[in-house]
């Protein structure tokens, strides 16, 4: 099968969730035997490279390479590639990408859409996203453009907008099985993009709160303007056992070099950096009012929820203190992203590509 997979800006450079799903599910594809391109426009970051390791034989075309900057050909130069590329199947990476490739005219592929989060943070005005009207309805109508989309849990499918003819399926992101950590470093982890939906100020707070000097917090991800509030911060308030680092290219050795995975986001999709910590037995905290999280940590089992920040600052002496329960709730953590192994999640993407192409030509 030909598949062409898209991801209209950040892909280059990018450490986030969304570009590593992208990357390994075009690896798999290839490795399944199908050809695979990936088509991207990153003006700002064409002289970057990706930042998770791509197989050789995959296919990369960065339309920006060209420096097009005008919309209109942008467009049309979408669609010229896809004509070139000729097919089976387009993957996108979300409603932007949707849109690019049929506002002048809809492929002859069929669309499948990956949904890197809870399906109404794509068009919404909610938490963070701040889009006038007019645009979250333009948003809810690129739904109706698609063959096909995944949601990553059975509750999030009460969120796509109603009457949709997109086959919907059911499948999680991978989650790779690591190394296990011992849990005896006293350091508490946090992975994510700096910024307000990741809300890592609060997480700072609570640290502090908690009170326990011979721990550190270390917080890695790509920096933006809001990390210069953390910094005022801590050194406002002359905190010195925080760390604020760029974006690990070795997760795993995080991860083995932490004892308690704590993530103070206002919402997440299907966290990685949540499962893959848990893969690597860290005990986690998060709110139980953050999408995604809340699916995946069951209170006092292999994590806590906190209702509020007085809970979590709790969470975190109560695991600071107790390495047995640290060593209890990481275990179970680990158990309980076993199910998500690549074999079991990419089958199910390519069985789902396969229903959709062959029953939409049918």
């Amino acid at each position: 099968m030909n598949i062409l997979m898209t991801f209209s800006s950040g892909l280059l450079g990018g450490s986030g969730g969304a570009e590593k799903v992208c990357i390994t599910q075009a690896n798999y594809f290839h490795r399944a035997g199908h050809e695979v391109t990936i088509l991207t426009n990153d003006f700002i970051n064409r002289h970057a490279s990706v930042f998770f390791p791509l197989d050789e034989g995959i296919k990369l075309i960065n339309i920006a390479d060209e420096c097009i900057t005008d919309r209109v050909t942008q467009f049309s130069e979408w669609n010229n590639r896809i004509e070139g590329i000729n097919p089976d199947v387009i993957v996108t990476s979300g409603l932007d990408d949707v849109d690019l490739i049929t506002r002048l005219q809809t492929p002859r592929a069929k669309i499948i859409n990956v949904c890197n989060g809870r399906p109404d943070y794509d068009y919404a005005n909610i938490h963070t996203f701040h889009r006038s009207p007019e645009w979250v309805q333009r948003l809810k109508t690129l739904w109706y453009r698609v063959h096909g989309t995944n949601v990553f849990f059975e509750s999030y499918k009460q969120f796509l907008p109603q009457d949709i003819k997109a086959e919907v399926r059911v499948i999680p992101n991978v989650v790779p099985t690591l190394r296990l950590s011992n849990k005896t470093k006293k350091r508490v982890l946090f992975l994510g993009s700096f910024g307000e939906g990741k809300n890592q100020l609060q997480l700072i707070k609570n640290f502090v709160r908690a009170n326990r000097p011979d721990w550190e917090l270390v917080l890695r991800g790509n920096w933006s303007s809001y990390t210069d509030k953390c910094l005022k911060y801590l050194t406002e308030n002359n905190i010195t056992n925080v760390k604020l680092l760029d974006p690990a290219k070795d997760i795993e050795s995080e991860f083995l070099n932490a004892s308690i995975f704590a993530s103070t986001s206002l919402f997440e999709g299907f966290p990685l950096a949540v499962t893959e910590s848990m893969s690597a037995g860290l005990p986690q905290i998060s709110y139980a009012s953050c999408s995604g999280s809340n699916e995946l940590i069951k209170n006092t089992a292999n994590g806590f929820l906190a209702r509020n920040d007085d809970e979590f600052v709790f969470a975190l002496k109560y695991l600071m203190d107790n390495k047995l329960e640290r060593v209890r709730m990481g275990n179970n953590a680990r158990e309980s992203v076993q199910k998500y192994s690549e074999e079991s999640v990419m089958t199910s993407w390519l069985d789902f590509i396969n229903e959709v192409v062959n029953e939409t030509n049918s």
